[in-house]
């Protein structure tokens, strides 16, 4: 779903498009499902999860909703060696997300490179730092971790993608940690 493009001064691009019904079909499967866990005797504890589940899915499949996420962590996130790419407004839409395209490769693609120790250790602390910075100073989480999110860029930085899963933290979550 997410294509390079560039735009008119030859800029690399990335545009995420979400396919036509993914949303009505996500509904119909939470619904589905929702009615076959209801009557179990667990279902009380299940529509709890349910009801953040159906919040969280919603916020993901709004891109307007995901490129304000993303603008967010771009002006709030200062770590060194962290990059968040720059949503292009003029080109988004609740269905259409654009943002500047980062020129890294994937977990796999760059573990294939063979890397260094020095360099594995290097990325792991800018993830260990990122998490503790997000939620200890942010407050905020990207909460998708997928390996899929996070692009290995020339030079040791880490590029962090896909906002479309974010959790505030109350300040006591932190104090409790």
């Amino acid at each position: 779903q997410v294509h390079a493009a560039t735009n008119h001064a030859g800029e690399p691009l990335a545009v995420k498009v979400q396919y036509p019904g993914v949303a009505a079909g996500i509904r119909a499967d939470l619904a589905l499902l929702r009615g076959v866990l209801r009557p179990t005797r667990l279902g009380h504890v299940f529509a709890a999860c349910f009801e953040e589940l159906e919040d969280r899915l919603a916020e993901e499949l709004d891109y307007q909703c995901e490129a304000a996420h993303t603008e967010w962590f771009r002006e709030h996130l200062r770590l060194p060696g962290i990059i968040v790419p720059r949503v292009e407004r003029a080109l988004s839409t609740r269905r259409v997300l654009t943002t500047t395209r980062l020129g890294g490769v994937h977990l796999d693609q760059w573990l294939a490179t063979q890397p260094s120790q020095v360099a594995r250790d290097h990325y792991g602390q800018l993830l260990v730092d990122l998490f503790y910075h997000s939620v200890f100073a942010l407050g905020r989480l990207h909460a998708d971790p997928n390996l899929g999110n996070y692009l290995f860029l020339p030079g040791g930085e880490l590029g962090l993608l896909d906002f479309g899963c974010v959790r505030s933290l109350p300040s006591s979550f932190a104090e409790g940690l």
